[in-house]
């Protein structure tokens, strides 16, 4: 087979992560991340083009100039604005969500919700609130009756970059997340918000490919934290870590989750919109009772590391069948043994973050077998790496058996700490 061309869109953690695996197969001429980042142009056959992500025309006339034989979307925007529509429009191969199922799976928690109770998906109950003034009303009126249920989970509606969501232990911590809404702290001020009983058990994710025919194949299960401190305290964040397999995704809890994914696929199917691309699935499972947190359309951030420095099958093969609707002839082998990543932040991160620090001990941490990836870095005048984000990079390793994810955990510390970022 001739070499071939593959476009890559997005910038983040999991898009490295993608061309990282994609760099891998032996049938790649060039991976081009668009716009990637400054730690992707490490990765041999990678090339990082100036076109944002979601300059939908911009990447329509890249990819028919350098006749891209591959496109993969990995950020949820591009999706939601029609990027797949476009270049299926075109005749382009892509894979990823198409506009309206991508809207309705990932870009609006209510509009989620809605549709898992019309399909009988398991998730919490939950209310809608048109914006933060109006629940901060409501909250203050049932707190007078003594009818308010803490804890209680607020959401905002769309996307807040990971940090929309906050588990509220009582009144007070409710109005400063409500404030903090309402101030456009994360964005997206105006819009709606949802409040949910909160669910006991454990939080796990599971991701799964979904090809052109309704096909779907699962990656694999993973947890994750985002408190900022060890013990699972401080700051909720965007994600400080992860681990794959997710032990409390039993052999009866993954059934339960692959008859949730085809009721996704069916119910897409029912309303005239068929669902195509990853599908990510947030659950809450207690006992192996499962519910349904949120949907999304993207490999999480967080996740992606540990699973695919697990997966031994050619992530552009899988790719590919999907394109053509063939998953049903694909298998994935794994890794039988667990695999821990950590973030590193930037100094300052949640809060104001000092960027612009050297990036020195990747060769190091290599060394010991840890996979690096990059996330907020940039290049300096010497041509150096810089801290240009809030989660710079994140380091991943796996442990030495199976069920060994305390081996795993201290791999992968040891490798960070060979890492530093240096002020200037």
């Amino acid at each position: 087979m001739d070499p071939i061309q593959v476009l890559v869109i997005g910038d983040g953690v999991r898009e490295y992560e993608m061309a990282w695996m994609i760099a891998k197969s032996p049938i790649v001429c060039t991976i081009f991340c668009a716009p990637g980042n400054a730690g992707m142009r490490l990765i041999p056959g990678a090339e990082c083009i100036d076109i944002k992500a979601n300059d939908i025309p911009a990447l329509l006339k890249f990819a028919k100039e350098q006749e891209i034989e591959v496109t993969i979307v990995g950020s949820e925007e591009p999706q939601f604005n029609g990027i797949v529509d476009a270049f299926e429009n075109a005749k382009l191969p892509i894979f990823g969500s198409r506009e309206k199922a991508a809207k309705l799976a990932g870009g609006s928690k209510t509009l989620a919700k809605h549709f898992m109770g019309r399909h009988d998906i398991p998730t919490a109950p939950f209310n809608v609130f048109a914006n933060a003034d109006e629940a901060i009303e409501l909250l203050k009126k049932t707190a007078e009756k003594k009818s308010t249920k803490f804890p209680l989970v607020l959401k905002m509606d769309g996307l807040a970059v990971g940090k929309g969501v906050r588990v509220c232990n009582d009144l007070q911590s409710a109005l400063e997340f409500l404030e903090e809404i309402r101030s456009g702290k994360f964005g997206n001020a105006n819009d709606s918000l949802l409040l949910e009983d909160y669910l006991l058990g454990e939080k796990a994710s599971y991701s799964v490919l979904v090809d052109k025919k309704g096909n779907f194949i699962p990656l694999a299960s993973s947890q994750n934290n985002k408190r900022i401190g060890n013990g699972d305290v401080g700051f909720n964040t965007g994600g400080m870590g992860a681990y794959s397999p997710a032990p409390v995704v039993t052999a009866v809890a993954e059934e339960e989750i692959h008859d949730i994914v085809r009721k996704v696929i069916k119910g897409m199917r029912e309303e005239e919109n068929p669902f195509f691309g990853f599908l990510n699935l947030g659950l809450m499972i207690k006992d192996e009772e499962l519910n349904v947190l949120e949907l999304n359309v993207c490999l999480g951030d967080l996740d992606t590391p540990p699973i695919m420095a697990r997966m031994k099958t050619s992530f552009l093969t899988l790719i590919s069948a999907a394109i053509e609707g063939k998953l049903d002839t694909c298998t994935i082998r794994w890794d039988d043994v667990p695999a821990v990543c950590f973030v590193a932040a930037a100094e300052g991160y949640p809060g104001t973050l000092i960027k612009g620090d050297e990036i020195l001990g990747i060769k190091d941490a290599e060394k010991t077998g840890a996979i690096v990836s990059f996330a907020g870095v940039a290049l300096n005048e010497s041509g150096n790496l810089i801290t240009a984000g809030e989660k710079v990079l994140s380091v991943t390793h796996k442990g030495n058996f199976p069920g060994d994810y305390l081996g795993a955990r201290k791999k992968a510390c040891e490798a960070l700490e060979k890492i530093l970022f240096c002020g200037q």
